[in-house]
């Protein structure tokens, strides 16, 4: 007897492969070999993640700060209570012309 042809829901899921999602193929791939690693120097693997979890966490602080210098024209921030530091754009109030 013949058979329908199966309708598109029953068919396999063919997407489209976004930028998210290789990215996120490629940091499971490179968690295999971590993942290893950790469970045979354990010492070591501490000091990896922990250095991976600081970069992780300073690249985004300096993406924060760069939007924020990008919408503010600068910003400043206090070292220990005592100190500020501030970071602009050079006024060209005084005259002077880039060349």
């Amino acid at each position: 007897m013949h058979e329908p042809p199966s309708t598109p829901r029953n068919g396999p899921l063919v997407d489209q492969p976004t930028w998210r999602g290789v990215l996120a193929v490629y940091a499971v791939m490179a968690a295999v070999p971590l993942s290893l690693f950790t469970a045979s120097n354990p010492l070591a693997g501490a000091a990896v993640v922990a250095s991976l979890g600081a970069l992780a966490v300073s690249a985004r602080r300096t993406a924060t700060l760069v939007e924020c210098f990008n919408e503010c024209q600068g910003f400043a921030f206090d070292v220990a209570g005592r100190v500020r530091i501030t970071v602009a754009h050079p006024s060209n109030s005084d005259g002077c012309q880039p060349a």
